[in-house]
């Protein structure tokens, strides 16, 4: 079920989960890039997955003993719109789009120490240069020609440093990169001469980061967002030297998850997202805090895992998470103010997914039939359901939990319809329950079939009932008196308007029924007679379809 309401950060968000069983590589996901041309790219442990939507095509990926599996870190796309693929161990691969396969460029440089090969990140610079960080250091590629150069030996002291591994490269409004390392923390590089500046937590600057720094953004508020490994978040606001620090509080709820940092990235909304490794966290910015979506194992829409190594958002602002070990996740988080409402085990939730009809109470309360989880009653100012399910021990419980149908009384009451249940009287203020079925004793209330597919009331307060195999009834409230109205017709016919589906009241109080095969007819109340009005498929000529055209709805 799906309502309309305001989204904010306490909104819970649903996710569609992406696996190996949907087509994917590997459910390890270590990045996500959407193309120009809309196609959105997933780096996982085995080769990279192209997504149109429907399907995912394979690179990278090992395919009768040709090519051997590349675990690919960064995705990044260049002026050029040729994407750039940054593997664990087997550098850089580049897509070229009319062969529609990857060429590989090996960073190995016989005068280093390092292994360039081994890539953590990619960033395309205002320039259209390509930045790239590696297990050894940083590299700036020219996306022209693809020839590249070396940065770490320009860090003074950094060769000697084994652990010198770049993580995160992003790029501030005036064309500064920034850098965030190992063992030396915080770099910021001067495009125009090329000079490093370090950041780390002996620095001037006040409340630094410490010296393992795992990403770095820079958002559209001129704010550079710098996550650790393992102490939290760092936030230095534009034209301050001082940064503020958030970390994990287990006693409170609007903290940080977790103190590893993976990933950061800002929304077409200008909100910050955070992907940590125990859960995906939201910055409520309006109270400095976060709102924190983690994995709930008795509901299948909630996030996979909460181990986030990245996060996307792509050009419809749909929210796009990879996981460790369980795939990617995808989240619409601003389709037009929609909360959805499904079934959750141990928690306040409709108590049935298959919703076959609703009504609407007031502003507040609506009414809302399950096919399998009875009824329920939703109050959406108090965000709370109330569930009515039949009880074999108890009689005055609803009939049955196979809801298909409600219908308003003339006062605060509601007729419910059920299959092989009869029907309910439901009495709003009371909240009590008034059976007529095929097995009652008094026979006024005697019902010919206990399956009841449709009920209608028109403007007199007669009620109508759809009934299935006993085909079109009136009902009064008052006298109880039940009335069959179905059409004259031949054995053959029968099956046809004997089991209905649904009815519509019209403006002139006139009913419609929908009923087998396809078939519509209308009781005309001015003088009781039907009009027949055949939708009836030629079988032979639709022979791909079922063989059964029942109209569930009007």
């Amino acid at each position: 079920m799906i309502a309309l309401t305001k989204v904010n950060a306490q909104s819970q968000l649903t996710f569609q989960n992406y696996t190996t069983s949907d087509g994917l590589t590997n459910n390890t996901v270590w990045d996500i890039l959407q193309d120009t041309s809309g196609y959105i790219w997933i780096a996982t442990n085995e080769g990279i997955n192209k997504f149109d939507g429907y399907t995912f095509q394979k690179y990278l990926y090992l395919q009768e003993g040709k090519i051997k599996n590349q675990a690919v870190r960064s995705l990044e796309e260049d002026n050029h719109h040729t994407i750039w693929a940054g593997t664990w161990g087997g550098g850089v691969y580049i897509y070229n789009a009319t062969l529609d396969k990857f060429k590989h460029i090996s960073l190995a440089s016989d005068s280093s120490n390092y292994n360039y090969n081994f890539i953590h990140d990619l960033h395309l610079d205002k320039s259209g240069n390509m930045w790239v960080g590696t297990v050894g250091g940083l590299v700036k590629f020219n996306t022209n020609d693809y020839s590249f150069s070396y940065f770490q030996q320009s860090v003074s002291g950094a060769e000697s440093t084994d652990n010198y591994y770049i993580y995160s490269i992003t790029e501030d409004e005036d064309g500064a990169i920034w850098v965030g390392a190992s063992e030396v923390g915080l770099m910021k590089i001067n495009t125009k001469d090329e000079s490093i500046e370090k950041f780390t937590s002996q620095s001037d600057i006040g409340n630094n980061v410490n010296d393992f720094v795992t990403s770095v953004y820079y958002d559209r508020k001129g704010r550079l967002w710098v996550g650790t490994f393992e102490e939290g978040l760092g936030l230095l606001e534009k034209g301050e030297n001082e940064f503020i620090n958030y970390k994990f509080d287990p006693d409170n709820a609007n903290s940080l998850p977790h103190n590893q940092i993976e990933n950061i990235i800002e929304d077409k909304e200008g909100n910050i997202w955070i992907a940590t490794d125990n859960g995906l966290s939201l910055y409520v910015e309006e109270e400095n805090n976060f709102f924190n979506f983690k994995n709930n194992p008795y509901d299948n829409l909630s996030i996979s895992s909460n181990s986030v190594k990245c996060i996307f958002v792509d050009n419809n602002n749909r929210l796009w998470v990879g996981i460790y070990k369980t795939g990617v996740n995808l989240s619409n988080i601003y389709s037009k103010n929609i909360n959805y409402y499904y079934q959750q085990r141990g928690n306040n939730s409709l108590s049935h997914n298959l919703v076959s009809t609703f009504i609407e109470l007031d502003s507040n309360n609506i009414l809302i039939a399950t096919d399998g989880g009875g009824l329920n009653w939703f109050n959406s100012s108090k965000n709370e359901f109330t569930h009515f399910v039949h009880d074999k021990d108890n009689p005055s419980s609803i009939a049955s939990n196979k809801v298909l149908t409600l219908a308003k009384g003339q006062n605060d009451d509601i007729w419910i319809g059920f299959w092989n249940g009869g029907i309910d009287h439901f009495n709003l203020k009371t909240r009590n329950f008034e059976h007529f079925n095929i097995d009652v004793v008094d026979s006024e209330n005697k019902l010919p079939s206990n399956s009841i597919t449709s009920i209608v009331k028109d403007r007199e307060g007669l009620l109508w009932i759809g009934a299935f195999g006993e085909g079109l009834l009136s009902f009064d409230p008052v006298t109880k008196k039940l009335e069959s109205h179905t059409p004259e017709s031949g054995k053959s016919e029968r099956m046809v308007y004997d089991n209905v589906w649904s009815l519509l009241v019209d403006k002139d109080d006139n009913i419609w029924v929908g009923s087998h095969e396809g078939y519509i007819y209308k009781l005309n109340r001015k003088d009781n007679s039907f009009e027949y009005i055949t939708y009836y498929l030629d079988l032979q000529k639709y022979k791909d379809l079922s063989q059964s055209y029942s109209l569930r709805t009007i």
